[in-house]
C-alpha cells in the first residue's frame, strides 16, 4: 500500500517485442512490501525517487513475447516544488 502523502506515476520507457503472438497476453509486476517501506523512508529525505522494473509480457502458453522496462516515479506530496 502506498502512503497517502505519496504521489506515484508509472510510465513505459522501452518495450522490446521478442516474438509475434495472436493470443491473449498478460503482464504482472510484483513489488515486495519491504521495497514500499524503503520508498517511504527515502521520501522522508528526498523530494522524489524513480525505480525501473523489467516486466515480462507472456502469452497464454507462458512464453515471453515482450519485455517492458517500466519507470515508476514516486514524489513526496509534503515537499513543495522548488522554483527559482
Amino acid at each position: 500500500m502506498l502512503y497517502k502523502k505519496t504521489f506515484c506515476q508509472a510510465y513505459y520507457n522501452i518495450i522490446r517485442f521478442l516474438k509475434p503472438t495472436r493470443t491473449s497476453r498478460i503482464a504482472k509486476i510484483k513489488i515486495p512490501d519491504d521495497e514500499f517501506d524503503s520508498f517511504h523512508h527515502e521520501l522522508k529525505l528526498k523530494e522524489s525517487i524513480e525505480r525501473t522494473y523489467t516486466i515480462e509480457w507472456k502469452d497464454k502458453t507462458g512464453a515471453t513475447v515482450a519485455q517492458i522496462e517500466k519507470v515508476v516515479y514516486f514524489k513526496n506530496k509534503n515537499i513543495p516544488n522548488k522554483k527559482n
